[in-house]
């Protein structure tokens, strides 16, 4: 013979007890709930698990913001080019970038041997910015070169180089003498 398959005892149904246990509270006292209490844990759990969620997103949401806050702060401390607000500081910057222009030319002038040119620039230098040194050595420089090929300007070297040594103590300065 088979096995029965019934999950169910015939005293059980799928739905519930059968009517005839129902009235008869001595047979099951474990069955009787009291649905009140039932919902009420329910709700209990739902409450907890309602402010764990909160607190859960509230903690990532200030992580977050922190994290935003820190990276715009650290940006903030990067160092930023400088600005120019006032027409004083470009007219120096563009001031600045024509000394350099007229140094460099020169410079190119004096490599190329081209030594009238060279001692314009050099001048021209001078006049945006007196008192920087580089032109004065980029001139001095023009004249030991002219002095010492082509015998010319041997004066303007002993009073460019005496010139440089009173204004520029500081440079170190090589005696080409």
């Amino acid at each position: 013979m088979l096995r029965k398959k019934r999950l169910f005892k015939k005293e059980r149904t799928f739905l519930g007890i059968q009517p005839a246990y129902k009235d008869n509270k001595k047979l099951i006292p474990n069955l009787i709930v009291d649905v009140a209490a039932i919902r009420n844990e329910r709700l209990k759990v739902k409450r907890s698990d309602r402010q764990k969620m909160t607190l859960t997103v509230l903690a990532i949401t200030l992580t977050c913001a922190s994290a935003v806050f820190l990276i715009h702060f650290m940006a903030s401390l990067t160092v930023k080019p400088l600005q120019l607000n006032t027409p004083v500081d470009q007219n120096k910057l563009i001031v600045q970038d024509t000394y350099i222009q007229f140094l460099t030319t020169g410079i190119n002038f004096r490599q190329s041997k081209d030594y009238h040119l060279a001692s314009l620039e050099f001048k021209k230098a001078l006049l945006m910015n007196n008192q920087l040194v580089d032109a004065h050595l980029e001139l001095l420089k023009m004249y030991l070169e002219q002095c010492s090929t082509k015998g010319i300007n041997c004066d303007l070297v002993k009073e460019k180089r005496e010139f440089v040594i009173q204004e520029y103590p500081d440079i170190g300065f090589i005696d080409y003498h």
